[in-house]
């Protein structure tokens, strides 16, 4: 008898101890997410083009300094009819990440990344981009980076 009043105690205390946390094991934990950018003249021209160029698709390439991973890629499907360019990079705890783009033999740029870390509940960071800087200038975040040439 006195087992049962453990036992029946015990399972009601933890059901009240878990039914006010998060179950962590059934929910999806937030991802950082990649950004998409073009290269455009001053009118919002597109500048990477397989046919005419100035710059071509397969010879426009990303890296870091310290050669981290990088995710950067041709955005392909979905109906697109100009060149666009999906980004993963990668995060440090400064906050900051400095990306060069090698576009041809004469030119290479600088995208400056900033960003924020954001703890989950269920344990786990990602990371909010705040800020983007082409070229030391400024620019808008938007569903699109324009990088304006």
């Amino acid at each position: 008898m006195n087992f049962r009043k453990t036992l029946l105690g015990s399972a009601l205390l933890s059901l009240i101890f878990l039914s006010g946390c998060e179950n962590c094991d059934t929910t999806d934990p937030m991802t950082s997410s990649y950004f998409t950018l073009k290269f455009v003249d001053i009118n919002g021209k597109n500048l990477v083009n397989a046919s005419s160029g100035p710059y071509y698709p397969d010879s426009v390439r990303a890296f870091v300094k310290d050669n981290s991973a990088l995710s950067f890629q041709i955005q392909e499907g979905g109906g697109l009819t100009e060149t666009q360019y999906v980004c993963m990079p990668p995060f440090s705890e400064a906050g900051k990440t400095e990306l060069y783009f090698y576009l041809n033999q004469q030119d290479m740029d600088t995208l400056l990344i900033s960003y924020k870390p954001v703890m989950q509940k269920c344990g786990g960071t990602y990371f909010i981009y705040t800020a983007f800087h082409f070229n030391g200038k400024g620019i808008s975040p938007a569903s699109i980076l324009k990088l304006v040439k």
